[in-house]
């Protein structure tokens, strides 16, 4: 990938949350068990996230770590949500 917002274009299992220890969203990509990004809103967390997994992946990039491979693109079936701007929040 020529970008490294080119990244966000993969299917990536992406999972929001309320922490009520943190009192804020947070959002988890299954494929990266260590990532996570949060925000006093979803819609900030959402926008958080966006940007941290960038950061997150040109740094394994950067450290020669091999990407892990998107759910939505393995041989199986799964239910994924391809980004945060997917989730809907009632109004």
């Amino acid at each position: 990938m020529t970008s490294p917002s080119a990244y966000l274009t993969l299917p990536w299992t992406w999972d929001m949350t309320y922490s009520v220890e943190d009192q804020c969203w947070l959002i988890t990509v299954a494929e990266f068990p260590d990532f996570v990004a949060a925000g006093d809103s979803p819609q900030e967390a959402a926008m958080n996230s966006r940007e941290a997994l960038v950061s997150h992946i040109m740094g394994y990039v950067t450290k020669g770590k091999e990407l892990p491979k998107a759910l939505g693109q393995r041989d199986y079936s799964v239910s994924v949500a391809q980004s945060p701007d997917l989730i809907l929040v009632p109004g």
